[in-house]
């Protein structure tokens, strides 16, 4: 009985502290997530208008997505598609950017050109930047927050690293990001992730992984024939992954046969010698998006990180990870049981106070990008 007093008393004194803390927004945005797609929950009024703007990039047109709140106070996000062939008109990321547009964002979501091959890589930044950069200049030149989904989050945190990211993101949000890419590949291609001991786990990883890897890198092999018998098994197999593709993999070329060879392997520890024996192009595209090998206590942004631990795609180890390597004053990381890749399950009481801290620490976010004085004001994404 004492506990159970106890236990009530913390939970009355935890509702008290976090009323004060953006209660009625907070419980929206999570009334919209139980709602599903679509759903506007717990806001009510006049819902955000969803236009399409075009955005500069080299003299090259973009299309986004703008997402204008009823009541827009200046604060302003970037919201990235994972890899998703639909895009920025995926339902569930426009549900998310309804989402944060009714807790009163301006959202901007670029078609970035990666969507056609399945990739989220280097030649995203230019994009990355250049609708960063339309946003803030849309909103009187304020720094904005850029939000990254899945492998989304490697382009976003290099364009925050880069100068003209460094002056005009002072947030930058994740959601099921990564931190490692060799550790990713293990995990991608047999299946084990390293634990917080450095052993490797067997992990329960979708067949469908290792062919949007294929889907996403082999654009960048030399060798025509060897693009398309290795598309040619990424369509096979991608509704069975018992389908057999030996007769392609015979006619497979040197760099074919070097992918395949990574593809196929079950053993952790082969990995980086495999990586190493990949296409030069192939090799410096992961070895840039490799997040590891970045000074990521250099990053001015503010970073919230938010990770289900039944993810299956990307394992929450990563966020773990990629938090360890930032600066810890100026980084939260969430950890929620029962949330998947980009969808939450049913969720207890504990998950629940973890996804509130989140979503208040993304609302408390838009305080910050609201509270800014003037154009890019100097220090905003320095810290609290």
């Amino acid at each position: 009985m004492r506990r159970l007093a106890a236990f009530l008393i913390s939970l009355v004194a935890l509702a008290a502290t976090l009323w004060w803390f953006r209660v009625p927004t907070t419980v929206a945005v999570l009334w919209d997530i139980a709602d599903g797609p679509a759903g506007r929950g717990g806001h009510r009024g006049a819902e955000p208008a969803r236009s399409t703007v075009s955005v500069d990039v080299s003299g090259r047109p973009l299309p986004a997505d703008l997402y204008a709140p009823a009541d827009p106070g200046g604060a302003g996000l970037v919201l990235l598609p994972g890899l998703t062939a639909q895009g920025k008109a995926d339902e569930r990321l426009v549900d998310f950017a309804l989402n944060l547009a009714r807790a009163g964002f301006t959202v901007l979501v670029p078609d970035l050109s990666g969507r056609a091959t399945l990739s989220a890589g280097t030649a995203d930044v230019p994009e990355i930047l250049a609708t960063v950069a339309h946003l803030s200049d849309r909103l009187g030149g304020r720094q904005v927050g850029l939000v990254g989904i899945s492998y989304a989050v490697g382009p976003a945190i290099l364009a925050a690293l880069e100068p003209a990211g460094r002056e005009r993101v002072a947030t930058l949000v994740s959601f099921g990001g990564y931190h490692d890419l060799t550790h990713m590949v293990a995990w991608v291609t047999t299946g084990q992730r390293r634990g917080p001991d450095g052993a490797w786990i067997k992990g329960s990883v979708p067949d469908l992984a290792v062919w949007f890897f294929v889907a996403g890198n082999v654009r960048l092999l030399n060798d025509p024939i060897d693009r398309h018998l290795l598309n040619e098994m990424a369509r096979r197999r991608w509704n069975d992954a018992t389908v057999p593709v030996g007769d392609l993999a015979a006619r497979l070329g040197p760099e074919g046969q070097a992918v395949f060879a990574l593809l196929t392997n079950r053993d952790p520890e082969a990995v980086p010698s495999l990586i190493g024996t990949l296409p030069e192009r192939l090799r410096a595209e992961l070895a840039a998006l490799d997040l590891s090998k970045r000074d990521l206590k250099a990053l001015p942004a503010r970073l919230v990180l938010v990770h289900g631990k039944d993810d299956p795609v990307i394992p929450w180890t990563e966020s773990v990870s990629l938090a360890a390597a930032t600066d810890p004053a100026r980084t939260d990381l969430f950890l929620i049981g029962k949330m998947g890749h980009t969808e939450v399950g049913g969720i207890g009481l504990s998950d629940a106070l973890d996804l509130w801290r989140a979503i208040s620490a993304v609302l408390g976010e838009r305080e910050r990008l609201e509270e800014q004085t003037g154009p890019r004001a100097s220090g905003t994404g320095a810290g609290r």
